[in-house]
């Protein structure tokens, strides 16, 4: 834990906003986090596109995601980069499984 009782990792925070904005470009994959009426934190996954300085995302008109932001509950975005990917074989492979990198 860092002083003041944060526990950013400040060496790892991105703040350079023309790296952000390139992430943004070409992540297709993020998590979108919000407080549901029973107020507990929700996250799902989400496809998006960044485009002209916005964020779009899909979702049902009745859905929780939006109907949590409507009455307000703060709101949490994420972005999935995966370093490769992995391509399971077999019958029963369904998945592609996505690989981190350790720093």
């Amino acid at each position: 834990m860092t002083e003041g009782g944060n526990n950013e990792k400040t060496e790892r925070k991105i703040e350079d906003p023309e790296i952000i904005e390139a992430l943004l470009e070409r992540t297709l994959v993020g998590r979108i986090a919000t407080i549901n009426r029973k107020r507990f934190p929700v996250i799902k996954p989400i496809n998006f596109l960044y485009w002209d300085g916005k964020l779009y995302f899909h979702s049902s008109k009745k859905g929780e995601k939006i109907a949590d932001i409507r009455r307000g509950s703060p709101v949490c975005f994420e972005m999935d980069h995966p370093v490769a990917y992995a391509v399971a074989k077999g019958r029963h492979a369904r998945r592609t499984i996505s690989i981190e990198a350790s720093s």
